[in-house]
């Protein structure tokens, strides 16, 4: 064996194909390549109980008849590397399945293995996909805006969705976020690339409670890894506790029981009166001031 050489990218992905170049001093005629495989080391997967020791196959897949033959070793799913190697076994080489005789030899200096010519770019492999965790969902509604753990927001409001992940990730498209009555833009992403942001200034948005599902994200294939691994949801479906209100509440009547009234609309001793809503029965919550406005008590 001369040498043993691969044109890959220095970082690859699940599923990505992996060729490898076994070049030989003369051509060789192999009668049977079924089972002919090139030896791999420092591959880690736990979930196929691989260490960076075990002994990894990449198949023959051309070259028969020539100088060199060619393996290839697909990317699995968990599959890590620091840096690819063809494992040189001693006394029997880099290659199982080929019959060694005294016309074949199998020697293969390490100054011309894998590892060493791709020793400035080494081969390095993820093929753990990032997973988007979960959705928290925030809003610019102030406190008089919430009942009962619900936010009720007007036109002009703004909803914003924070997505957190479990591997850093870039942005390389226009990915939104689906909200059932309305559809937030991508705006941002962490220092850290563990969250990604989402937005929308409520406009003439459908109004009813909101809510989200297992695959809310739009073009999320465009949110990547490091390695290019995309990005899958393993978000639960969830009410956003968020409702979009854009009607606005008709002014209540007021209707004054007595007659102990003051001069500019005051009372000067007790009073008594009916308020008349003039909201239907979804009302969620009133309130009133006697103090102008500057505070407010809820009235039943």
């Amino acid at each position: 064996i001369n040498t043993v050489t691969s044109s890959a990218p220095a970082k690859c992905k699940l599923g990505d194909e992996i060729l490898i170049n076994v070049s030989f001093s003369k051509a060789l005629s192999l009668s049977d390549t079924s089972n002919v495989k090139l030896k791999l080391k420092n591959i880690v997967n736990s979930g196929n109980s691989i260490t960076k020791d075990t002994i990894v196959y990449a198949p023959m897949t051309g070259g028969n008849n020539s100088t060199t033959l060619v393996f290839s070793y697909t990317v699995e799913a968990g599959d890590a590397s620091d840096g690819l190697e063809v494992y040189n076994e001693p006394g029997k080489g880099p290659i199982e399945g080929i019959e060694l005789t005294t016309a074949h030899v199998e020697v293969l200096e390490d100054s011309n293995n894998l590892q060493a010519k791709r020793s400035a770019n080494p081969i390095k492999i993820d093929g753990t996909v990032p997973k988007a965790t979960g959705v928290t969902i925030t809003t610019d509604g102030e406190d008089g805006n919430k009942n009962g753990g619900i936010t009720y927001l007007r036109a002009g409001k703004t909803i914003t969705a924070k997505v957190t992940t479990d591997k850093a990730v870039t942005v390389q498209g226009s990915p939104k976020l689906k909200l059932n009555n309305i559809t937030l833009d991508w705006q941002s992403v962490s220092s850290n690339g563990k969250e990604i942001t989402f937005a929308k200034k409520i406009t003439n948005e459908t109004e009813g409670a909101l809510s989200y599902t297992a695959d809310c994200i739009s073009e999320i294939d465009t949110i990547k890894d490091d390695f290019g691994n995309s990005l899958v949801s393993s978000i639960t479906a969830a009410d956003a506790n968020v409702v979009i209100d854009r009607t606005k509440p008709e002014k209540p009547s007021i209707t004054v029981l007595d007659t102990n009234k003051g001069s500019e609309g005051k009372f000067n001793g007790s009073a008594e009166f009916t308020v008349t809503s003039g909201i239907d029965a979804n009302i969620a919550k009133t309130e009133y001031s006697t103090e102008g406005g500057r505070n407010w008590n809820t009235y039943s």
